[in-house]
Order: structure tokens, then sequence, then C-alpha cells
């Protein structure tokens, strides 16, 4: 549970560094961090900076809840890797 929600607040805050990153170290990076909003932007044909204020909140709660899905995947396998090898 812990995990999901820093995978969420993570999430939240993403498109925020992911811009400033790809302005001020590199593009491929931002593109990583910014892929949920880039996938829901691409499926949807409603291009992120046109949105409406509802429409941009609802893309940044998607991108936590995208963020926080990874993390709870990553957690799930990181706990089974250590209950299968014994590893701490």
């Amino acid at each position: 549970m812990k995990a999901t929600l820093w995978g969420f607040l993570v999430g939240i805050l993403m498109p925020v560094f992911g811009v400033f990153i790809g302005l001020q170290v590199s593009p491929l990076l931002a593109n990583i961090m910014l892929f949920p909003l880039l996938a829901l932007s691409a499926a949807t044909g409603i291009v992120f900076g046109n949105a409406s204020g509802l429409q941009q909140i609802l893309f940044i709660l998607f991108s936590g809840a995208s963020w926080a899905l990874l993390f709870f995947a990553l957690h799930r396998l990181r706990t089974a890797w250590q209950g299968k090898t014994g590893a701490q």
C-alpha cells in the first residue's frame, strides 16, 4: 500500500518535473517521465496544453494512477524475488 501511495505522489509531481527536465537536461528523459500524459493525449486526441482545466486535472490524476500501478508492480516483483531467493 505504501508503494502505491508513493507511486501516486510521484505520478502527480512527474509532469511538473518532466517539463523542466525536458527543457534543461534531456528530452528523452522528459518523454519517459511524461509517458502517461503523452499516451492519454494520443489516445484522446486532446493535446495536454489545449485541454480544459478539468481535463488537465484528469490527465494528471491518470499520470498518478499510472505511476502508482508501476510502483505497485515493482513492489510485488521485489517481494516475490526476495521470497524466492531469501535475499534481504
